[in-house]
């Protein structure tokens, strides 16, 4: 498998869904324009699902290196809270097609199970974050509290843009976040400390 080949398919593709949407791109028009035969991508991919399949898998393993690097630097948790969420929301805003309805309708279940494998990330990562912060003190009913509510107004955004609900810019969303943290974290800050 030619690694120049295979990007350039899967960069072709994912323009063509960006703008077409899944169902009305075709293997036929993605082989045309990657100026490659259409077995090529049988061949690389197995079929159209397994190239869509590849496209979400590059796009988490992305959203996980940037949110590394994001959170390498930084140490208030609260900020590693809101960054979390911002490069989550990020990743759907920058990815049209993962907006499709025909990925969680119709689409085979392995592809369902990497959808729901950006959210159980993004969980982990707050957890954690939680975990190992001067939150460590709290029950952990109450971080599980926080760490679900979070979660909860993240899947409401992602709805949000999935179904085109309002202007999708990421800096509106970003104040969202920056907020419903602010709510949730910093009083329990003062608890903790005594205040």
């Amino acid at each position: 498998m030619k690694p120049l080949k295979r990007q350039q398919i899967l960069d072709i593709s994912e323009k063509l869904f960006n703008r077409f949407g899944i169902r009305r791109t075709g293997v036929d028009e993605i082989a045309r324009l990657a100026n490659v035969a259409k077995g090529t991508i049988y061949n690389y991919f197995g079929d159209k699902e397994g190239l869509i399949r590849e496209l979400i898998l590059s796009k988490f393993t992305v959203f996980e290196t940037m949110l590394e690097k994001s959170l390498e630097s930084v140490r208030d948790p609260v900020e590693k809270v809101r960054i979390t969420l911002v490069e989550h929301l990020k990743v759907i805003i920058e990815t049209p097609y993962l907006s499709d309805k025909l990925l969680y309708g119709s689409y085979e279940d392995k592809i369902k199970d990497i959808l729901e494998d950006l959210e159980s990330k993004t969980r982990k990562t707050v957890r954690k974050i939680i975990d190992t912060s001067y939150l460590k003190k709290m029950q952990a009913t109450e971080k599980r509290a926080i760490v679900n509510s979070l979660l909860f107004a993240l899947k409401g955004m992602d709805e949000s843009i999935r179904n085109h609900i309002g202007v999708n810019t990421l800096k509106k969303y970003e104040t969202d976040i920056r907020y419903l943290v602010g709510a949730l974290m910093p009083k329990r800050i003062s608890e903790i400390n005594g205040g």
